[in-house]
């Protein structure tokens, strides 16, 4: 026997909460399936087992399928209420929230200069929502289970904070990217990347349209059908942060002057060639002014082949483009076939 308070209200569902709940639901599964196939994609791409984003990628993704399924049964009434059920959706609940903006920093992790600064970020991110987590946790349980009307009063004015701030975090998070690529990559001449901003640009305005929908999809009057939306939402996020990672890898490896392949799945700052040898970059320091960029490059036409020809983007030691006095014209006749 489940021991409630005396606020406690029995659940009242609709025909109408039904239908709406059903089709969220099977909106989730139906893009889900997708999704799944995207994530053995990227499984597959991986050269490792293991990482930290394939592991982020999966636990979402069974998190938003589990969570809709509990909420669906709940509100058929196979799953009875009590504080299991209840404890069990905020677990699953705040497991979504943590690795949605877990990916999201492992992508801007990309950027960062070194180890300790990557760190710092998925830290100071997980800390920080944790806390609103263990909110959660102290203020939403007690109110599904009627343990003071303070508790509901409370939960109605903190819920929809606790969203808002989601959202910032998200939107301060894409920002934050979209300066890194800009300043870090398009201003000193990889001009490839522009596409990297413009498509993640419109991206996160339909990362934080998500949030809002899920801010506005609050006002319905049964709860665990407004629960419904969040595999729904979250689901969006995740597959856009698959195909954001597929682009950059494709941004990185794609032909041209500059060939860098950036090892999403680690963020690893190290940035090695795409092929492993010839045509690599030299190095890409990301690190404060000057930045230098030095490219090896391969250029072939059908009379002509230039191999191993050193150009530099732009050194802070030799304004002039030459280094230790020699004419950067001067080359060797071999290199010309």
């Amino acid at each position: 026997m489940v021991n409630f308070g005396p606020a406690y209200e029995p659940l009242v569902v609709t025909e109408t909460d039904l239908i709406v709940a059903t089709l969220f639901y099977a909106w989730t599964l139906g893009f889900g399936y997708f999704v799944g196939l995207h994530c053995v994609r990227e499984s597959r791409r991986s050269k490792r087992w293991v990482s930290t984003y394939l592991a982020l990628i999966w636990a979402e993704f069974f998190a938003c399928i589990i969570y809709g399924t509990i909420c669906w049964l709940y509100l058929l009434h196979i799953i009875p209420p009590g504080f299991g059920i209840f404890f069990a959706t905020t677990t699953i609940w705040a497991i979504q929230i943590q690795c949605v903006l877990q990916i999201i920093c492992n992508r801007v992790g990309v950027l960062l200069p070194d180890d300790r600064s990557r760190l710092r970020l998925k830290l100071s991110v997980f800390a920080f929502v944790l806390l609103i987590n263990i909110s959660v946790y102290c203020i939403w349980v007690p109110s599904k289970m009627g343990v003071d009307v303070k508790f509901k009063q409370i939960n109605v004015v903190w819920d929809r904070v606790e969203k808002v701030i989601y959202l910032i975090i998200d939107m301060a998070l894409n920002a934050y990217f979209i300066i890194c690529v800009k300043r870090r990559l398009v201003a000193y001449g990889l001009r490839k990347y522009d596409a990297l901003v413009r498509y993640n640009t419109g991206i996160a305005v339909v990362s934080v349209s998500m949030d809002v929908f899920i801010i506005c999809m609050m006002s319905l009057k049964n709860d665990f059908v407004y629960n419904q939306v969040h595999p729904v939402a979250y689901m969006v996020k995740l597959n856009i942060e698959i195909s954001m990672s597929d682009l950059i890898r494709r941004v990185a490896t794609s032909t041209g002057n500059e060939r860098i392949h950036v090892d999403f799945e680690n963020a690893s700052s190290s940035v090695t060639g795409a092929s492993g040898q010839r045509g690599a970059v030299n190095d890409l320091h990301f690190a404060q002014n000057p930045v230098e960029v030095q490219i090896d490059t391969e250029v072939a036409t059908d009379h002509i082949r230039l191999d191993n020809l050193k150009k530099r983007e732009y050194s802070p030691r030799d304004a002039d483009g030459s280094e230790n006095g020699e004419d950067t014209d001067k080359r060797d006749p071999d290199t010309v076939r």
